[in-house]
């Protein structure tokens, strides 16, 4: 899947900290839209997001590895709180009503 309309922050960079600081994402319930989605990254650490709500998956990441998602609180997605495809070496710590959806690689 790729970035969207609807999305609602892309990470292109590796190595980077995105720390919510207890704010919230919310989306608009559009189809195939992402709170927050990372592809082919590394490093990236994701962390203290009060809600990530109204999106396709709240935290997406596609053929990324060796992240970390901390202290985010993820749920009413339409699909998924968590999606980790051909995503590795993760560490994941959610609150979602969906859980975490892991397609390995």
């Amino acid at each position: 899947m790729a970035p969207g309309v609807g999305d609602g922050n892309h990470i292109d960079s590796d190595g980077i900290t995105l720390d919510g600081n207890g704010h919230a994402i919310t989306g608009n319930n559009i189809a195939g839209s992402n709170g927050i989605y990372l592809s082919g990254g590394t490093g990236v650490n994701i962390k203290n997001f009060r809600n990530v709500t109204n999106f396709h998956d709240g935290i997406y990441l596609a053929g990324s590895s060796n992240n970390t998602i901390s202290g985010d609180t993820s749920y009413s997605n339409g699909n998924n709180g968590i999606n980790l495809t051909s995503a590795s070496n993760n560490n994941t710590i959610s609150g979602s009503s969906f859980g975490i959806h892991d397609i390995g690689i």
